[in-house]
């Protein structure tokens, strides 16, 4: 039985997807399809993994065999004690069995806390209970999606309630006086890289492959982040202060509540405010997929490379 027959075969048996094996051995998915097909061969730390994951040799992985793989597999595993250990390990890998409950847990925690807070202050009820749902849907990286979900409300308070604007950290009239507010400025702009970067961290094992239509999304991703969205604020920027201008002209300076020219004024005003806001946050998911890109591709070039050099040893062999 020939390599890749035998990854098959082992990671079927110990029933593991091709997704579930990628994540163990840091590569992607379509690595671990290309090796079971026989079209290219593990780099050799990959086959140490392998080895330590089924409780089998390298040496049996690697060399074809007549002998059947069924007995072979039970030989090697029952060779003692240090092999079930490593499976146990493999096996905890997988099956995370102690978090789930915590996070069903602490999800329901938080329902009850919105059922409480009802009675007190229903916008943060509200907020509580998404977060109790996100508990429950996202079985992974629960953690993250509860400090992205937390940081988008704090950023809609700050943009409707105060006048925090983590932008405001590029505006030189804002260092016109210096005080909190400033210091509160950058916090929370540092909050926000800090969380992109903790994002970037926990997916820097995906993998994507390289091809043209990725390629050109991921060119148009940049384009639209740095390039179209600028060009589309400065746009209605413009149109906007033009339309207050004129406003401004028509009332004299004088908005009073209640006329057409207040209400025009009020609309154009949070216009403004929501495109803004809006573009911020799609730069900001667009930028952090970019990363998570940026990285997986780099990988996947060092694994095409270490690939195409593992194929010519293991045709060696």
């Amino acid at each position: 039985m020939k390599l890749h027959e035998k990854i098959y075969y082992l990671r079927t048996k110990k029933k593991l997807s091709q997704g579930d094996l990628a994540e163990i051995l840091s590569v992607s998915r379509q690595s671990v399809s290309k090796w079971e097909t026989g079209a290219s061969v593990p780099d050799l730390d990959k086959l140490i993994k392998m080895s330590d994951l089924f409780g089998v040799t390298i040496d049996f992985l690697v060399r074809e065999e007549n002998e059947p793989l069924i007995e072979n597999t039970q030989r090697t595993e029952g060779d003692g004690a240090d092999s079930h250990e490593k499976n146990d390990v493999s096996q905890n890998t997988v099956i995370i069995k102690e978090i789930l409950p915590l996070r069903k847990l602490f999800g329901t925690l938080l329902f009850v806390s919105a059922v409480i807070l009802l009675f007190i202050a229903w916008p943060l009820s509200v907020f509580v209970s998404i977060l109790g749902l996100i508990c429950f849907i996202f079985r992974k990286h629960t953690l993250l999606w509860c400090a992205w979900f937390t940081y988008f409300s704090m950023d809609v308070y700050m943009a409707t309630g105060t006048a925090i604007n983590r932008m405001a950290v590029f505006s030189p009239y804002a260092y016109g006086v210096w005080g909190i507010r400033i210091l509160v400025h950058w916090s929370y702009l540092f909050l926000l890289i800090a969380l992109m970067a903790w994002t970037v961290y926990t997916f820097r094992h995906t993998r994507y492959a390289i091809t043209r239509r990725r390629k050109i999304a991921y060119l148009l991703g940049w384009l639209t982040v740095f390039g179209i969205i600028p060009l589309i604020n400065f746009v209605i920027s413009g149109f906007v202060q033009r339309k207050l201008s004129a406003l401004v002209e028509m009332s004299g300076g004088v908005f009073m509540v209640g006329t057409e020219l207040y209400e025009q004024h009020s609309f154009y005003i949070s216009l403004m405010s929501s495109v803004g806001f809006i573009s911020e946050w799609i730069q900001i998911i667009a930028l952090s997929f970019l990363m998570i890109m940026t990285i997986s591709w780099v990988y996947v070039r060092k694994e095409q490379k270490s690939n195409s050099s593992v194929v010519f040893t293991g045709n060696a062999i």
